[in-house]
């Protein structure tokens, strides 16, 4: 968990981006719903970033 937490405060946003395009296009989902569990995920985590959808 804390390596989540430290990506999703830390990791430059193309990367999480570029990250959620590749796990929807490989599990054959929209975009919109890797960002709906990514965000579930940040506040789970108590994620303080900006600019995370959600």
């Amino acid at each position: 968990m804390a390596h989540l937490t430290h990506l999703l405060d830390e990791a430059p946003l193309p990367i999480i981006v570029m990250a959620v395009k590749e796990a929807a296009s490989h599990e054959h989902v929209l975009p919109r719903q890797v960002w709906r569990n990514v965000a579930k995920l940040a506040k789970s985590l108590a994620v303080h970033r900006k600019g995370l959808p959600g």
